[in-house]
């Protein structure tokens, strides 16, 4: 009789407790702005040098995977195109154009998008970047559009 009341008493207990945390976390949800979870600082510009070298590694990636033998050696000429500052969303777009340079002497033109709370488990910037010459899948759209400004 004692354990099976102890154990009820012990459920019960349980669930108040998980009950009281579904609800706090749920107020701090509503109330708290985006900015508590994680980035609040103004974007980097177009020709910040992290952000450009996240631009080169997905663009490297992307080559080799897709065309294999076209490198890139550089970039120049990075500029913005666009700032969204949270309109329709709550986060901050950056858009961003940039000449490519390759080992094949062919000059391309990247577009990128830096945006806010998209970095790893979105408490940092993330970048994500297209060639329109190698998106042959239309991951980004056509002529990706979807890193570009409207």
């Amino acid at each position: 009789m004692f354990m099976k009341s102890f154990a009820t008493r012990r459920s019960a207990a349980l669930s108040l407790v998980a009950a009281v945390g579904a609800l706090a976390m749920a107020s701090l949800a509503q109330t708290a702005p985006a900015s508590a979870f994680g980035f609040s600082g103004p974007l980097p510009a177009c020709d910040n040098a992290s952000v450009l070298t996240r631009v080169k590694t997905q663009l490297d990636r992307a080559e080799s995977l897709y065309n294999g033998t076209d490198r890139l050696v550089g970039f120049e000429s990075a500029y913005e195109l666009a700032l969204d500052n949270g309109d329709p969303s709550e986060l901050t777009r950056r858009y961003c154009s940039v000449r490519v340079l390759t080992t094949s002497d062919q000059p391309l033109t990247a577009y990128y998008m830096v945006e806010q709370n998209a970095g790893f488990l979105g408490i940092s910037w993330g970048v994500e970047a297209c060639l329109p010459s190698n998106d042959d899948w239309r991951v980004y759209g056509r002529h990706c559009q979807t890193v570009r400004p409207d």
